[in-house]
């Protein structure tokens, strides 16, 4: 089995399963055991990686603190639900008619966790 294979699988059951991961992070363990990563995913893959073991914390939906984005596309603010949106309409500006993941998604993620606007697809 592969050092990445190994360390999805650590990944995910140190999160339960990936319940756990905001959807970004659990897209981006996807991305990294079908090995659609170049060096700057596979960075921000091991920085998930080293975040899990210091023990993780989903970041803040949209940054705004307290609220918190689920695998099933519920919206928590303080662990209560408030609204659910689908995934390609999740991370869209406010009024946006078209979604803004498709082709984007993979830099959205690498973007959320290295806080750089990468290329990583191959």
């Amino acid at each position: 089995m592969s050092e990445t294979c190994e360390k999805a699988i650590t990944i995910l059951q140190k999160t339960n399963d990936g319940d756990d991961l905001d959807p970004l992070d659990l897209k981006l363990v996807e991305l990294a055991v079908n090995d659609f990563l170049n060096d700057e995913g596979k960075q921000a893959f091991q920085k998930l990686f080293d975040d899990v073991n210091k023990g993780y914390v989903a970041p803040w939906f949209h940054g705004i603190e307290n609220m918190l984005r689920t695998q099933q596309g519920y919206i928590l603010w303080k662990g209560k639900q408030v609204e659910h949106y689908d995934s390609p309409w999740a991370y869209t500006p406010v009024g946006s008619k078209r979604p803004s993941l498709g082709k984007t998604m993979p830099s959205t993620i690498i973007r959320t966790r290295t806080g750089r606007r990468p290329s990583i697809l191959r």
